[in-house]
């Protein structure tokens, strides 16, 4: 379901944030379709490993099956491993919102997302489309409360379509 223009959009959002990231940030890499896959563990960024991490990114083809729930998992996981006191951790799921694999209610993937940040990293969803089920409701609730405090992020989450998310990707990347 991540085929053609979702997909190009989604891989030059990512490519984007990551040519902007400062040398010493982290990032890593996790793909999910019927499973999840950890593609490149969270490193430190530098100019070389920037255009490997933009190629790897360059080279994900949709799988057809949308685990969202063992995306948080292995990337909630990979985060913990590695997380520094004063430095955020966040997994940001990059989705159409069309679970059809693992975990697919609202209150599984939601029990996962608190468990992560029960244990230090937040979990933050960029919808990718317009073809988004109920499940989509759990990252939307998460945001809520940080929309709340901030009105950029707001804004930066009401942004939907395709045209505009880059946009929304590094908004929500920069806060």
């Amino acid at each position: 379901s991540m085929e053609g223009e979702k997909m190009d959009k989604a891989k030059k959002a990512v490519a984007r944030l990551v040519e902007n990231l400062k040398t010493g940030d982290r990032m890593g890499l996790v793909s999910y379709s019927e499973f999840a896959s950890l593609d490149t563990s969270p490193s430190e960024m530098s100019d070389s490993a920037k255009r490997r991490f933009i190629g790897r990114v360059n080279h994900l083809i949709p799988g057809g099956a949308t685990n969202m729930g063992d995306g948080i998992r292995t990337g909630a996981n990979a985060l913990a491993s590695i997380k520094q006191i004063g430095r955020p951790a966040r997994v940001v799921l990059i989705s159409d919102g069309l679970a059809n694999r693992g975990p697919t209610s609202l209150g599984a993937l939601r029990a996962l997302a608190t468990n992560a940040l029960a244990n230090g990293v937040a979990v933050t969803t960029i919808g990718v489309g317009t073809d988004f089920n109920e499940a989509d409701q759990l990252f939307f609730d998460q945001i809520v409360e940080e929309a709340i405090r901030d009105e950029s992020l707001r804004q930066a989450a009401e942004v939907n379509p395709l045209d505009k998310f880059q946009l929304l990707f590094i908004q929500v990347l920069e806060s």
